[in-house]
């Protein structure tokens, strides 16, 4: 009785981690509406006298891009004004800088994010410094914002 057990189980135990295996799908499909999603990046030198955020958007499927390009490089559009740093002084007190457009970069077709824009300020950020950058959106009533803090010397 107990080689018959002894048996199932080996059998059991060889034929079970196939079918595991097997079961496993490896394709995503997303239920999502095209929404639009912005991305910003910006990194703080306080060793570079010039700063330069990056605002793009990402698409879900890429098949999307083409239907939705016109209407997203609008969003994008909106923000030529609304992109700005604000330092958060020791003794409480806020200075806003604003960001102006300094150009656009149509990326590869293959890239993630078919369009850049680019904004520049021409500002050396202060070492252990608090700053706050925003970026709105006014058409999606989006804001994209981040807190940091620069590294001390």
């Amino acid at each position: 009785m107990s080689r018959v057990l002894k048996s199932c189980l080996i059998i059991f135990g060889s034929i079970l981690p196939v079918l595991l295996f097997q079961s496993c799908k490896e394709d995503v499909e997303i239920f999502a509406t095209p929404d639009f999603i912005p991305v910003v990046y910006c990194l703080l030198d306080p060793q570079d006298s010039i700063q330069t955020v990056r605002v793009s958007r990402v698409f879900q499927n890429r098949d999307q891009q083409s239907d939705w390009e016109q209407k997203y490089d609008q969003y994008l559009d909106d923000t030529l004004k609304l992109v700005y740093l604000e330092q958060f002084g020791k003794l409480g007190d806020h200075i806003t800088r604003n960001f102006t457009f300094d150009k656009q970069i149509r990326q590869s077709d293959d890239s993630v994010f078919a369009s850049t824009y680019l904004f520049t300020l021409p500002y050396r950020p202060d070492f252990a410094a608090l700053y706050q950058l925003y970026v709105y959106f006014p058409d999606t009533k989006t804001m994209v914002s981040s807190k940091i803090q620069t590294l001390s010397k």
